[in-house]
């Protein structure tokens, strides 16, 4: 294992396992077809093409160790959530991560993926003190909306006569809406890489 140094001006040194093993998971074209559609990046035929060189290389070191093979096939059928670590061991037992030309399909395979996949798997998101702000500003409207609600059911109860207990599927609705909006931002905002997320 070593550090690879970027090649391009969006990327950043990254740990050769890293960088194989993220490689083969982000790029198995199974699974393609079930994530989020890329950003940028080349089109799925580039990224299928390039994974299959990255995953011939890593079996042709591995062809004199049939444990290893085994286990690589394993690996590959399971599904698209699989994390890139439990590829580590493997790629480590063949020393796969330290040949160059390992390295270089990989690189190449991340290229093909684009600058916004190699961003989300690499690169941190900023945490700054508007993100904290946001995230109890969403706590925030979600509280004082079912309080306002419930407090103008108190008050029409008490003028009209209208029993207050009719304001809580409201709060229930506040509650649910708030929430749905949210999720949507959040969702939108996490498939781009460098934007901010709300948190506590």
């Amino acid at each position: 294992m070593h550090e690879v140094p970027p090649r391009l001006p969006w990327q950043i040194p990254v740990r050769s396992d890293e960088l194989v093993a993220s490689a083969l998971v982000q790029a198995d074209p199974a699974t393609l077809g079930s994530r989020e559609p890329r950003r940028n990046g080349l089109p799925d035929a580039v990224v299928a093409e390039r994974h299959r060189t990255l995953r011939a290389l890593v079996r042709a070191r591995a062809a004199a160790e049939p444990d290893v093979l085994a286990r690589l096939d394993d690996l590959e059928r399971r599904g698209p959530d699989t994390s890139w670590t439990v590829w580590q061991t493997s790629l480590a037992l063949v020393h796969a991560d330290d040949d160059a030309a390992v390295v270089d399909a990989a690189l190449q395979t991340w290229e093909a993926l684009g600058s916004n996949a190699y961003a989300l798997q690499f690169k941190d998101r900023p945490g700054t003190y508007r993100g904290f702000v946001e995230g109890r500003a969403w706590s925030g409207i979600s509280v004082l909306g079912g309080v306002a609600i419930l407090l103008a059911g108190a008050e029409a109860d008490d003028r009209y006569g209208i029993p207050w207990w009719l304001a809580l599927p409201v709060v229930v609705g506040w509650g649910t809406l708030v929430w749905t909006v949210f999720r949507a931002t959040y969702r939108r905002r996490e498939r781009l890489a460098g934007t901010e997320l709300p948190h506590f």
